[in-house]
C-alpha cells in the first residue's frame, strides 16, 4: 500500500507526516520515497522501520534495522461494526482512525479503523470480527513483509 504523506516546513526543512484523524505519526527522512521535491511516499510494509511514541506522546516511524512495519486498514465502519486484534508478541501497536473524504467537496464518504504494527518478525497475524445487520465474518489473516 503507498500513502502520500502531508508536509509541514520547519526552520527551513520540510517535515513528512501520515495524517490520520486521531494522530499524526511523522516519517524519519530515511524511510520517504520522494517523487518530487515536496511531495514524499511511503509503502507498507516498510522494512527497517519501528513505530515509536516519544515521552511528550509525539509518534514516530523511524528507520531501525531488523524491524518491519506493517499498515492494516479496515474499512467502512459506518455500515458495519468491526473489532481487531493482533496476535502477535513484542510489538509495537498504533491505532488509528483514518477519514476518506470525497474529492469534490469535504463529504465524508467512509471511516477507516486500523493499526500500524511493528514487529521483528517479517509477518504479523490479525483476528478481525465484521457484525451488521445481514452479515457476520470473523477471521484471521497474516499480512507479509515484500
Amino acid at each position: 500500500m503507498q500513502c502520500k504523506l502531508s508536509t509541514k516546513s520547519y526552520k527551513n526543512k520540510t517535515l513528512f507526516y501520515l495524517n490520520f484523524s486521531n494522530v499524526k505519526v511523522w516519517i524519519s527522512n530515511r524511510l520517504i520515497e520522494k517523487a518530487e521535491k515536496e511531495i514524499g511516499y511511503i509503502r507498507f510494509p516498510k522494512r527497517n522501520a519501528k513505530i515509536v511514541a516519544t515521552i511528550e506522546g509525539i509518534y514516530i516511524l523511524q528507520y531501525k534495522e531488523n524491524w518491519n512495519t506493517f499498515l492494516f486498514l479496515m474499512g467502512d465502519i459506518d455500515t458495519v461494526e468491526m473489532s481487531f486484534n493482533i496476535l502477535e508478541d513484542n510489538v509495537n501497536i498504533l491505532k488509528v482512525n483514518y477519514i476518506l473524504y470525497s474529492l469534490v467537496g469535504k463529504d465524508i464518504i467512509g471511516r477507516d479503523i486500523g493499526a500500524i504494527i511493528s514487529t521483528k518478525k517479517n509477518t504479523v497475524k490479525v483476528h478481525y470480527k465484521k457484525h451488521s445487520p445481514y452479515h457476520q465474518s470473523e477471521n484471521v489473516f497474516e499480512i507479509l513483509t515484500i
